[in-house]
């Protein structure tokens, strides 16, 4: 049964989100884990290209398709924060690495990570290791 995410306020243009929690306590996790790819299109079917849903005890919105592809990944505003998203699934194995560092901080870190490992670099470092793995693989 479809319900609102929330309901947004009277005089906001703003539309509800529409969505589902699916079963009690455990949610769509199953529907996630076994097929992602075939739940989402479902959802995306069902209530179009931005949906909530519950999965591992927690309740997300979706945005699917090109359009809201673009809008999350480009963040143009810094709507979107990488830590709130991520920590839940990574933080305890990965704490402050790059892709729970948010805003100019992660831009940051990434410009330096895109200079150490572009394609000319990578090539480098494997014309120097090459033949000092090779050696250690030999012995």
């Amino acid at each position: 049964m479809s319900q609102p995410f929330c309901v947004p306020p009277r005089t906001s243009t703003l539309k509800a989100i529409p969505g589902d929690a699916g079963l009690p306590l455990i949610g769509h996790t199953l529907g996630f884990m076994r097929d992602p790819i075939g739940l989402m299109r479902k959802r995306y079917d069902t209530y179009g290209p931005v949906s909530w849903s519950s999965v591992f005890g927690l309740r997300m919105i979706q945005m699917l398709g090109p359009d809201a592809n673009q809008f999350v990944m480009l963040n143009r505003g810094d709507l979107f924060s990488n830590h709130d998203g991520w920590d839940y699934f990574i933080g305890r194995f990965f704490h402050r690495g790059i892709m729970l560092l948010d805003f100019e901080e992660h831009r940051w870190h990434r410009k330096i990570m895109q200079q150490a490992f572009n394609k000319d670099v990578l090539k480098g470092y494997l014309d120097r290791m090459g033949p000092h793995i090779a050696r250690g693989i030999q012995d």
